[in-house]
């Protein structure tokens, strides 16, 4: 179970407003991880939670009594720690599928490099024979 997840099941069992701090020791995190975590979950499910207050002064959260089933059934449903799963199978698809065309490419040079090989060879007996040629021409 995430830490939203965890956060959110021990909100819902608080009656009213808790104090921040109060809510950061019941799942054991500090400040700054449950003002990420309060962030997280009020960009995406901004109903979920009430708040009062600024979090520099003592910002206090309440749970949505009117949200209560929603809620419920969010975690039920896996809540959090599901929409993290899915977001890390999207995004290790998308790396996948940029490896897959790197690797591609990689695989594309390497049968042609026999190419470059001989062009280099080429290159170098040509520029051999126009210093060559050079050099008898400056003798004469």
């Amino acid at each position: 179970m995430c830490l939203e997840d965890r956060f959110l099941f021990a909100l819902y069992n608080q009656p009213g407003f808790v104090p921040m701090q109060t809510m950061a020791d019941a799942i054991t995190i500090t400040d700054n991880a449950l003002l990420s975590i309060i962030h997280r979950i009020r960009t995406g499910y901004p109903d979920f939670l009430l708040l009062e207050g600024e979090p520099q002064i003592g910002m206090q959260l309440s749970p949505n009594e009117a949200m209560q089933k929603e809620v419920r059934m969010f975690l039920a449903d896996g809540g959090f720690t599901a929409v993290n799963e899915q977001e890390l199978r999207e995004y290790y698809e998308t790396e996948m599928a940029a490896y897959t065309r790197l690797q591609k490419i990689k695989n594309a040079v390497q049968r042609y490099g026999w190419i470059k090989w001989a062009a280099g060879t080429l290159v170098t007996i040509a520029a051999g024979i126009g210093v060559k040629a050079l050099l008898g021409k400056i003798k004469k």
